[in-house]
């Protein structure tokens, strides 16, 4: 018995290894993104804007009737040229770029026909087809606006055979999406499916393990993002980022995680996930890429949410507390505390609740006297203003 013990195990490590290994024999771009020796380093190497940046920052001051009152929990941004978008907890807002005046709200809370339940927070905006996605109430029912509000589209996934899918669907190209299957009772082998929105299933990943009790679920977190038009997946419990294209899933990053990595067998341990030694480890809940750097968030609960940023061409990052934000080394005045997208003209989104912008002019009064006019009338914010909107150029 112990020899057949040994064997099976052995066999489930290498399951495990082709799954969500650092070996790639087929891509030798796969580069490693050291984590943790980063974590380890960050205090004599924290992240400042000039890492990724070498202009100065664009600060938006948003202006918006009395009764728009932005909820930052959760908040994503982004930009064109023309616009600025605001997706948040039930809210999705246009705002022009170059003053900052509100334009519109797309889409609304509510049950009628164009109407949306839930805002997502994950994948939200399309740069290329220009596209805001939100749930409808039928949680396999979802609704897509343009900018002007407009409805294009209503993907529906309700037929039978697609079963029970996770999040929302991810335009992989034309009218196929990407839906992500967590490991249930049902479908526990069952990844990704690719499907049109007639139901047609064009392909399945499976994964190459299960469950040892496969009458339990199992409730994981993904996080699908575009990256010049590619549709890139990662999956908590795997330390990979991955490329999904029509045939296979190509892997693109791996993580270096160290003594911080959720292991993939801990996802089936209820005590793990319950206790408290899931908060020794690194969880990541957001990704984002442009040419030349990956922008990574992820929570180690002990210590709250940290942001890394991943030089491609020098195979190096830094990173920083979120309540700090990245310093800003460009402007000498007040961080970029969330970043959350990265467009088309290769432009770094983020921005800074206004209570902090009021904080940072208290705090430094000599840096505050040196700035241009146009930031030193951030001065007049009030605490409970809307957020400042910051976009860098990256290099």
């Amino acid at each position: 018995m112990n020899s057949l013990f040994k064997i099976s195990f052995l066999i489930f490590l290498t399951y495990l290894s082709v799954q969500c290994s650092s070996k790639n024999e087929d891509n030798t771009d796969v580069q490693v993104v050291d984590l943790a020796g980063a974590y380890k380093q960050q205090k004599q190497s924290s992240a400042g804007i000039s890492f990724f940046s070498d202009s100065e920052i664009e600060y938006i001051q948003l202006r918006a009737p009395e009764e728009i009152i932005i909820n930052e929990d959760f908040l994503r941004v982004y930009a064109d040229k023309e616009f600025i978008i605001l997706i948040g907890y039930k809210q999705m807002f246009l705002f022009d770029r170059k003053s900052g005046e509100f334009i519109r709200e797309i889409g609304q809370f509510g049950k009628g026909p164009y109407e949306y339940r839930a805002t997502l927070h994950n994948n939200t905006y399309d740069y290329s087809r220009k596209v805001l996605i939100a749930r409808q109430w039928n949680r396999k029912i979802f609704i897509e606006y343009n900018v002007k509000g407009e409805v294009m589209a209503n993907p529906s996934f309700t037929c039978p055979e697609i079963g029970f899918f996770m999040g929302q669907p991810n335009h992989f190209k034309d009218s196929i999406y990407v839906l992500y299957y967590s490991k249930m009772p049902e479908n526990n082998h069952q990844r990704l499916k690719l499907i049109d929105t007639q139901c047609n299933i064009m392909k399945t990943y499976n994964r190459a393990i299960r469950s040892e009790d496969g009458s339990r679920a199992i409730i994981g977190f993904s996080v699908f993002y575009k990256h010049q038009d590619d549709l890139m997946f990662f999956e908590e419990y795997c330390d990979t980022l991955f490329q999904v294209t029509e045939e296979n899933l190509i892997q693109r990053f791996v993580f270096g995680l160290g003594e911080f990595e959720p292991s993939y067998e801990k996802q089936f341990d209820s005590g793990y996930l319950t206790g408290d030694e899931r908060k020794k480890d690194f969880h990541i809940n957001n990704l984002f890429e442009s040419k030349r750097y990956l922008f990574i968030r992820f929570s180690y609960d002990e210590y709250g949410f940290w942001q890394a940023v991943y030089d491609k061409k020098k195979k190096i990052v830094l990173m920083q507390g979120d309540e700090q934000g990245y310093d800003n080394d460009i402007d000498n005045f007040v961080p970029l505390k969330y970043a959350t997208s990265v467009n088309n003209d290769n432009e770094l989104i983020g921005f800074i609740e206004a209570y902090n912008v009021v904080a940072w002019f208290e705090t430094h009064p000599e840096k505050a006297a040196k700035l241009p006019v146009h930031l030193k009338k951030l001065k007049y914010l009030k605490p409970t203003d809307n957020p400042v909107i910051m976009i860098a150029d990256l290099k």
